[in-house]
């Protein structure tokens, strides 16, 4: 029998929390600390695995939106030709492959963040371009927020839908 991903999860999860941790020395604090904290990754790691890709797409295509947004103002630059060649190379990609869709969203992120980099000094960001901005991270921020929920970081947490609310239709 092979087991699945979860089985595996819960197997180290268990091993950690009732064979290593309880044979840690009291005064061993960084290596009890450190065990705990991985647990916690673990934790988190086994509620989120199964909706990664579905997670990853949705982040390519709000990426894709701020992205069309931000072609159509005409931007006078190579970074503009960078970015429409990012938007259609993100058009085909095999959508099925998680490593695919990871690598186009943070590839179309880093030319979204040089486009935009050089306005952040003495020049400001034209309105239309920070109307842009702002739309994506409006329509970005909740995900992230029910996304590392399971981190315990946000004061809010326990009010928060599970993560699986983030693909119903």
């Amino acid at each position: 029998m092979n087991p699945d991903l979860d089985l595996r999860l819960q197997s180290v999860m268990k091993s950690l929390s009732d064979v290593i941790l309880p044979a840690l020395p009291a005064d061993e604090r960084l290596a009890r600390e450190q065990t705990q904290l991985v647990l916690g990754h673990l934790d988190i790691i086994a509620r989120q695995w199964k909706h990664a890709l579905n997670l990853e797409l949705k982040n390519l295509a709000l990426a894709c939106e701020l992205a069309g947004d931000l072609a159509n103002m005409n931007l006078d630059s190579a970074l503009g030709d960078d970015l429409i060649a990012a938007l259609a190379v993100a058009a085909e990609i095999d959508r099925s492959d998680y490593d695919a869709v990871s690598q186009t969203h943070r590839a179309l992120k880093l030319v979204i963040d040089r486009l935009l980099a050089p306005r952040h000094g003495d020049e400001c960001l034209s309105r239309e371009m920070l109307d842009a901005v702002l739309r994506y991270n409006e329509r970005r921020a909740r995900r992230e927020r029910i996304w590392h929920g399971p981190a315990g970081l946000d004061p809010d947490a326990s009010r928060l839908p599970p993560i699986a609310t983030l693909f119903e239709p």
